[in-house]
């Protein structure tokens, strides 16, 4: 968060190791302990170099990391409003990519998450969202359509 992308990097790659120790030790782990699968310690990555992604090598590196971790995550989480957040961190990188198609196409996914959970907080998060978006690119209408999704 405060800039430094070789820091990051250094101290990433030393959780992805300690990570890994706990990948390891899968018969150690509790039912609390779900969220020490490696898929999301791949979207917590994607997370930080999200925070970097003015750089664009960083932003490839945050959807890489965000896109393949949630991808790998057991599909009933990722139907949840835990998981969707990653999308929305995804949706946010794109927005700032200045792709609107895929930001636009991650919302979607997400504002469908928040209609079968009934998050509230997920849709206010994504309207936030789509409210930057709109301000971006006014007349695309992917970005007009995605308001009835978050209906």
């Amino acid at each position: 968060m405060a800039g430094d992308g070789q820091g990051a990097e250094r101290k990433l790659a030393e959780a992805r190791e300690l990570a890994g120790m706990l990948e390891d030790r899968t018969t150690d782990r509790r039912p609390w302990s779900y969220w020490m699968m490696p898929r999301w310690f791949q979207c917590q990555r994607g997370v930080a170099f999200g925070y970097l992604a003015g750089d664009p090598r960083y932003r490839d590196m945050a959807v890489n990391e965000l896109g393949a971790g949630y991808a790998g995550l057991p599909e009933d989480y990722q139907l949840s409003e835990a998981a969707a957040e990653y999308l929305v961190h995804l949706a946010d990188v794109h927005v700032r990519a200045g792709d609107a198609g895929q930001a636009c196409d991650v919302v979607q996914q997400a504002a469908e998450i928040a209609r079968l959970t009934g998050s509230v907080q997920l849709r206010i998060t994504l309207t936030g969202l789509h409210v930057q978006m709109a301000a971006r690119w006014p007349d695309d209408p992917r970005v007009t359509d995605l308001a009835d999704a978050l209906r």
